[in-house]
Protein backbone atom coordinates (compact mmCIF):
# COMPACT_ATOMS: atom_id res chain seq x y z
CA UNK A 1 0.00 0.00 0.00
CA UNK A 2 2.05 3.03 -1.23
CA UNK A 3 -0.75 4.72 -2.75
CA UNK A 4 -2.34 7.48 0.06
CA UNK A 5 -5.54 7.47 -1.48
CA UNK A 6 -5.83 3.08 -0.98
CA UNK A 7 -4.22 3.88 2.73
CA UNK A 8 -6.93 6.50 3.44
CA UNK A 9 -9.27 3.81 2.19
CA UNK A 10 -8.22 1.32 4.83
CA UNK A 11 -8.11 3.54 7.31
CA UNK A 12 -11.50 4.76 6.81
CA UNK A 13 -12.89 0.81 6.79
CA UNK A 14 -10.96 0.60 9.73
CA UNK A 15 -12.86 3.33 11.78
CA UNK A 16 -16.39 2.11 10.64
CA UNK A 17 -15.18 -1.47 12.11
CA UNK A 18 -14.01 0.26 15.22
CA UNK A 19 -17.20 2.17 15.37
CA UNK A 20 -19.15 -0.87 14.90
CA UNK A 21 -17.13 -3.20 17.79
CA UNK A 22 -17.65 0.16 20.17
CA UNK A 23 -21.39 0.24 19.85
CA UNK A 24 -21.24 -3.60 19.91
CA UNK A 25 -19.52 -3.25 23.33
CA UNK A 26 -16.25 -4.59 22.19
CA UNK A 27 -14.35 -1.23 23.00
CA UNK A 28 -10.96 -3.51 23.51
CA UNK A 29 -11.31 -5.08 19.96
CA UNK A 30 -12.38 -1.34 18.91
CA UNK A 31 -8.91 0.48 20.38
CA UNK A 32 -6.86 -2.31 18.52
CA UNK A 33 -8.02 -1.19 15.07
CA UNK A 34 -7.72 1.94 15.37
CA UNK A 35 -4.32 1.91 17.04
CA UNK A 36 -3.77 -0.05 13.38
CA UNK A 37 -5.44 2.75 11.36
CA UNK A 38 -3.09 5.53 13.85
CA UNK A 39 0.12 3.60 13.12
CA UNK A 40 -1.26 3.68 9.23
CA UNK A 41 -1.66 6.99 9.14
CA UNK A 42 1.19 8.26 10.85
CA UNK A 43 3.83 6.00 8.89
CA UNK A 44 2.11 6.56 5.51
CA UNK A 45 0.16 9.79 5.66
CA UNK A 46 2.38 12.21 8.03
CA UNK A 47 5.38 11.44 5.47
CA UNK A 48 3.62 13.40 2.74
CA UNK A 49 3.24 16.36 5.35
CA UNK A 50 -0.38 17.38 4.33
CA UNK A 51 -1.78 18.53 7.40
CA UNK A 52 -5.78 17.62 6.06
CA UNK A 53 -5.79 13.95 7.94
CA UNK A 54 -6.94 16.04 11.18
CA UNK A 55 -10.65 14.71 10.63
CA UNK A 56 -9.44 11.07 10.74
CA UNK A 57 -7.00 11.98 13.53
CA UNK A 58 -9.97 13.03 15.03
CA UNK A 59 -11.89 9.95 14.56
CA UNK A 60 -9.58 7.63 15.90
CA UNK A 61 -9.03 9.29 19.06
CA UNK A 62 -12.77 10.10 19.30
CA UNK A 63 -13.13 6.06 19.42
CA UNK A 64 -9.82 5.33 21.58
CA UNK A 65 -11.57 8.26 24.28
CA UNK A 66 -14.64 6.43 24.37
CA UNK A 67 -14.07 2.71 24.59
CA UNK A 68 -11.32 3.33 27.59
CA UNK A 69 -14.47 5.44 28.97
CA UNK A 70 -16.63 2.26 28.56
CA UNK A 71 -14.20 -0.37 29.64
CA UNK A 72 -13.26 2.03 32.03
CA UNK A 73 -9.55 2.56 32.10
CA UNK A 74 -9.82 6.05 33.13
CA UNK A 75 -5.88 6.90 33.38
CA UNK A 76 -5.55 5.62 29.32
CA UNK A 77 -8.54 7.37 28.32
CA UNK A 78 -7.37 10.62 30.16
CA UNK A 79 -4.03 10.12 28.04
CA UNK A 80 -5.92 9.81 24.64
CA UNK A 81 -8.31 12.85 25.84
CA UNK A 82 -5.22 15.31 26.02
CA UNK A 83 -4.22 14.15 22.45
CA UNK A 84 -7.67 14.65 21.41
CA UNK A 85 -7.75 18.16 23.14
CA UNK A 86 -4.31 19.08 21.11
CA UNK A 87 -5.45 18.15 17.84
CA UNK A 88 -8.90 20.15 18.79
CA UNK A 89 -7.28 23.22 19.48
CA UNK A 90 -4.90 23.08 16.56
CA UNK A 91 -7.96 22.70 14.36
CA UNK A 92 -10.10 25.32 15.89
CA UNK A 93 -12.64 23.30 17.48
CA UNK A 94 -13.59 25.45 20.39
CA UNK A 95 -16.81 23.53 20.91
CA UNK A 96 -15.63 20.04 20.97
CA UNK A 97 -12.51 21.31 22.97
CA UNK A 98 -14.91 22.48 25.42
CA UNK A 99 -17.15 19.64 26.29
CA UNK A 100 -13.99 17.06 25.96
CA UNK A 101 -12.64 19.46 28.81
CA UNK A 102 -15.71 18.88 30.53
CA UNK A 103 -15.39 15.31 30.03
CA UNK A 104 -12.09 15.00 30.86
CA UNK A 105 -12.95 16.95 34.14
CA UNK A 106 -15.63 14.96 35.40
CA UNK A 107 -13.17 11.59 35.04
CA UNK A 108 -10.66 13.35 37.33
CA UNK A 109 -13.40 13.96 39.93
CA UNK A 110 -14.42 10.75 40.02
CA UNK A 111 -10.45 9.85 40.27
CA UNK A 112 -10.60 12.31 43.23
CA UNK A 113 -8.05 14.02 41.12
CA UNK A 114 -9.29 17.30 42.47
CA UNK A 115 -6.71 19.56 41.31
CA UNK A 116 -6.64 18.86 37.78
CA UNK A 117 -10.25 18.18 37.77
CA UNK A 118 -10.82 21.79 39.01
CA UNK A 119 -8.27 23.46 36.23
CA UNK A 120 -9.55 21.09 33.66
CA UNK A 121 -13.24 22.71 34.89
CA UNK A 122 -11.54 26.44 34.42
CA UNK A 123 -10.39 25.92 31.03
CA UNK A 124 -13.63 24.81 30.05
CA UNK A 125 -15.59 28.05 31.64
CA UNK A 126 -13.12 29.96 29.24
CA UNK A 127 -13.83 28.41 26.29
CA UNK A 128 -17.52 28.43 26.87
CA UNK A 129 -16.92 31.92 27.81
CA UNK A 130 -15.00 32.58 24.31
CA UNK A 131 -17.55 31.08 22.49
CA UNK A 132 -20.66 33.16 24.17
CA UNK A 133 -21.69 29.78 25.48
CA UNK A 134 -23.70 31.08 28.76
CA UNK A 135 -25.49 27.72 29.57
CA UNK A 136 -23.02 25.43 29.48
CA UNK A 137 -20.58 27.88 31.26
CA UNK A 138 -23.38 28.15 33.88
CA UNK A 139 -23.44 24.43 34.11
CA UNK A 140 -19.70 23.82 34.39
CA UNK A 141 -19.24 26.77 36.97
CA UNK A 142 -22.25 25.04 39.17
CA UNK A 143 -19.97 21.25 38.55
CA UNK A 144 -17.15 22.89 39.86
CA UNK A 145 -18.60 24.88 42.91
CA UNK A 146 -20.43 21.54 43.61
CA UNK A 147 -16.70 19.56 43.29
CA UNK A 148 -15.43 22.14 46.04
CA UNK A 149 -18.18 21.72 48.09
CA UNK A 150 -17.90 18.11 48.33
CA UNK A 151 -13.89 18.22 48.52
CA UNK A 152 -14.24 20.38 51.49
CA UNK A 153 -16.99 18.33 53.07
CA UNK A 154 -14.40 15.37 52.52
CA UNK A 155 -11.60 17.29 54.62
CA UNK A 156 -13.99 18.23 57.33
CA UNK A 157 -15.15 15.05 57.79
CA UNK A 158 -11.70 14.22 57.93
CA UNK A 159 -10.93 16.81 60.39
CA UNK A 160 -13.76 15.49 62.30
CA UNK A 161 -12.88 12.22 62.59
CA UNK A 162 -9.10 12.81 63.71
CA UNK A 163 -10.63 14.78 66.40
CA UNK A 164 -12.90 12.64 67.87
CA UNK A 165 -10.08 9.66 67.89
CA UNK A 166 -8.25 12.17 69.89
CA UNK A 167 -10.61 12.52 72.09
CA UNK A 168 -11.66 9.29 72.53
CA UNK A 169 -8.08 8.79 73.12
CA UNK A 170 -8.05 10.85 75.86
CA UNK A 171 -10.90 9.86 77.24
CA UNK A 172 -9.49 6.45 77.46
CA UNK A 173 -6.37 7.43 79.16
CA UNK A 174 -8.27 9.44 81.70
CA UNK A 175 -10.25 6.20 82.53
CA UNK A 176 -7.65 3.94 82.79
CA UNK A 177 -5.21 6.43 85.14
CA UNK A 178 -8.52 6.63 87.59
Amino acid sequence: MNNQTDILQAISIGLVIASFLLNTGRGLKAIEVCKECLTFLNNEVRKSGEKRFNLINISIYQIVFKAYCLIPDYTRALIYGRELLEIYHKCGKTNQEGNLTVAMAEICEQQYKYVEARELYTKAIKLMREMGDMKNEAYIDEKSGIMSTSRLKNILRKVLRSEYKLVTKKEKQQVTET
